[in-house]
C-alpha cells in the first residue's frame, strides 16, 4: 500500500497568507505527517501559525512570477517522484482525496486531478487547484508550468503542461468537482462560468 503522506503538496500563496493558513491547518488535520511546500509569491506573510509546524517549506520570490513559475519554484524541493498541488484558499473537509488521486493512476498517467472547466479551451485538462503530477516525467521532458502565448495571454498552466503530457503520448485523467465536494471545499471568491468552482460568488450589489 502506498504512504500517501510521503509525496509533498505545493501550495503558492499571493497577498492572501491567512488563507494559505487555513489551508494547511486543515491539510494536517487529516494528513499530519505530509510535506508542505509554501511558495510565497511576494506577499507579506508571517504565517506565524504554520511556522510551529513541522516538514514545512518555505520558499519566498523575490517578485512576483505568477502561479505557474511560483509552482516551478515549488519543484526544485520536490524529492519525489511526485507531488501534488493545492490552491492556498482550499480547505479540507474529510480524508481520502489525496487516496482518491492513488487509486485513479494507472500506466502512462502523468497527472490526476481536478477537472479544468473554460468554454473557451476544447482540450481536457488537471487544474493546479487539486492535483497530483509526477515529477521525473515533467524534469525528464524539461515542462514547466510557466508558459505563455506570442501576444502574452497565459492559460492556466495546468492546461499547457498537460497539452504537453499528451504530445509526448502520457495520459492525464480529470475528475469533476462533485466527486470532489465531499473532501474538499474551495473557498475562493471568483466568478467562472460552469460547475467547477465550489464556492458562493459574493455579489458586490
Amino acid at each position: 500500500m502506498i504512504d500517501v503522506q510521503k509525496y509533498p503538496i505545493i501550495i503558492c500563496n499571493y497577498c492572501h497568507p491567512e488563507l494559505t493558513e487555513n489551508a494547511i491547518l486543515s491539510i494536517r488535520k487529516f494528513y499530519p505527517n505530509v510535506r508542505i511546500i509554501v511558495v510565497n509569491d511576494l506577499s507579506k506573510a508571517p504565517y506565524s501559525n504554520i511556522k510551529k509546524l513541522e516538514n514545512i517549506d518555505i520558499v519566498n520570490n523575490n517578485r512576483h512570477l505568477g502561479h505557474g513559475i511560483s509552482i516551478d519554484m515549488g519543484i526544485k524541493l520536490v524529492n519525489t517522484d511526485w507531488f501534488y498541488t493545492f490552491d492556498h484558499d482550499v480547505k479540507f473537509i474529510k480524508h481520502g482525496i489525496l487516496e482518491y488521486f492513488w487509486e485513479h493512476r494507472r500506466r502512462m498517467v502523468k497527472a490526476i486531478g481536478l477537472e479544468g472547466v473554460n468554454p473557451n479551451l476544447s482540450f481536457p485538462f488537471v487544474h493546479l487547484m487539486m492535483a497530483m503530477w509526477n515529477k521525473k516525467v515533467i524534469e525528464e521532458l524539461n515542462l514547466t508550468f510557466a508558459r505563455y502565448l506570442s501576444d502574452g495571454f497565459e492559460f492556466n498552466p495546468g492546461y499547457l503542461l498537460c497539452r504537453q503530457l499528451e504530445e509526448y503520448g502520457y495520459k492525464i485523467i480529470t475528475i469533476p468537482m462533485a466527486f470532489l465536494r465531499s473532501m474538499i471545499i474551495h473557498l475562493g471568491n471568483v466568478k467562472y462560468i460552469g460547475d467547477f468552482y465550489d464556492y458562493k460568488h459574493k455579489s458586490k450589489n
